[in-house]
């Protein structure tokens, strides 16, 4: 798959703190049950700004790698009823961290996430959606991008013609 799931999307986090910003910012709306976003994981306090490019957790008896933000299409746009959700969430910033599985295990409501590997880099998953929404950065990021050994093919590709 390159679209939809995948090796490196194969386990997808959302933080529940970006829920009470999306409440503000579409007051309307009523249902805010989780997993709206399409989360495979509603994490509390694991924001993309502050997990890097190939940090290790453990979540349950599974290790995952964070290696990348969300990229919405369309299909958030039909579940929120609305033709601009797509760009007004990548707008916003809050994309949610795609995890790649290292080892597989068994995940439950409430297990702890422990940072097992902190990533060789600062760049976070905040800091990739950004260059990818704006398309620009300085060259010497964008030479630390091509070579993180996490970030997936995809975005490689994406920041490689700069």
């Amino acid at each position: 798959m390159t679209v939809h799931g995948g090796a490196d999307k194969a386990v997808y986090a959302y933080d529940v703190a970006h829920y009470a910003a999306w409440r503000a910012l579409l007051p309307a709306r009523t249902d805010w049950t989780p997993g709206l976003f399409g989360e495979n994981l509603t994490t509390a306090c694991l924001p993309e700004t502050g997990v890097r490019i190939g940090d290790l957790f453990q979540v349950g008896t599974a290790m995952l790698r964070a290696v990348q933000p969300r990229q919405p299409c369309f299909k958030l746009n039909a579940c929120f009823d609305d033709p601009h959700m797509a760009a007004c969430f990548v707008r916003e910033g809050r994309t949610g961290i795609c995890f790649r599985v290292e080892a597989a295990g068994t995940v439950q409501a409430g297990d702890a996430i422990e940072l097992l590997e902190a990533a060789a880099t600062a760049i976070t998953i905040h800091e990739v959606g950004q260059i990818i929404l704006t398309r620009s950065a300085p060259t010497d990021l964008l030479a630390e991008l091509l070579a993180l050994p996490h970030l997936p093919a995809s975005p490689k590709r994406q920041f490689g013609g700069r």
